[in-house]
């Protein structure tokens, strides 16, 4: 019976040795992962995202509004009409930014 109780004991510290190795290589794996900067982020040039937003824009009603795009961060601003909010914020993000500011205000 002691050798049981002496054998399991072995064996429950190899599997836990075991798991915590495992999961230290996970994280390493995890960690090694670059993180893409926004520029990266982003569906063609600078220019290209602009126009894709404006051209989104005219589709679904968003006049007033006017968009910035640097280094893949899209800025738009200005007056938009009231109850395009929704439109206007989705027609810019399907153009692909790799992120979307939004500073955009609905007429009253």
């Amino acid at each position: 019976m002691k050798k049981v109780l002496i054998l399991l004991c072995l064996f429950s510290f190899i599997f836990v040795v075991a798991c915590r190795e495992e999961t230290k290589n996970t994280n390493a794996i995890a960690n090694s992962t670059p993180t893409p900067k926004p520029a990266e982020l982003a569906s063609g040039n600078d220019a290209q995202v602009k126009q894709k937003i404006e051209e989104n824009w005219k589709k679904v009603g968003c006049s007033g509004a006017t968009v910035e795009v640097k280094d893949g961060v899209a800025t738009a601003r200005g007056t938009i009409p009231k109850g395009k909010m929704m439109d206007c914020v989705r027609a810019a993000q399907e153009a692909g930014p790799g992120k979307f500011l939004n500073e955009l205000t609905e007429a009253k």
